[in-house]
């Protein structure tokens, strides 16, 4: 795992409040690959559990890089859409998981425009099943658009919300 990695293992750490087990793998390797810098061998002997800590640490070795836009963290939301829908697909995690993960990023996000059916959807998918194919339709439509569009403002400029607004229950 690089820095880029370990940047996005933050980030989904911060979103899902997750353990950051990743990032002290991370740092186990970076010793055992020769590197010698006080905040990775710090990071490496701390305990997952020890979140505020393992914040402190990795924030020390990002530094700089840890500059974080909101047009970064909805670039980090749509790869993760795209990661949740492979194993929504693969019977990984099912809707309520897949719910739940979707409205976290929605309210951690500030509601953006182009999550706003997707997280609906996806919410009624759980209990109301004519909801269950819109909400597919939407999967599809943004996971095939970050998958094309991978950099935000290629994203949300190919984003239609009419497209969206098309995948509701009839």
């Amino acid at each position: 795992m690089n820095k880029k990695e370990l940047k996005q293992t933050y980030i989904e750490a911060q979103f899902f409040e997750s353990a950051f087990e990743k990032s002290i793998e991370w740092a186990i390797t970076q010793i055992e690959n020769g590197t010698d810098d006080m905040n990775i061998n710090i990071l490496a002997g701390l305990e997952p559990n020890n979140y505020f800590e393992i914040k402190e640490y990795i924030e020390n070795i990002l530094d700089e890089e840890l500059t974080v836009s909101k047009e970064d963290l909805e670039e980090w939301a749509g790869q993760y859409i795209i990661e949740l829908k492979k194993l929504f697909i693969d019977q990984v995690i099912d809707i309520w998981k897949l719910d739940e993960k979707i409205s976290r990023l929605y309210y951690k996000l500030d509601y953006p425009n182009w999550m706003v059916m997707l997280a609906r959807n996806c919410e009624y998918a759980t209990d109301v099943e004519p909801f269950e194919k819109p909400f597919e339709d939407e999967l599809e439509y943004i996971t095939e658009l970050w998958t094309k569009y991978p950099e935000y403002s290629d994203f949300i400029e190919n984003y239609k919300r009419e497209i969206s607004n098309t995948h509701d229950y009839k």
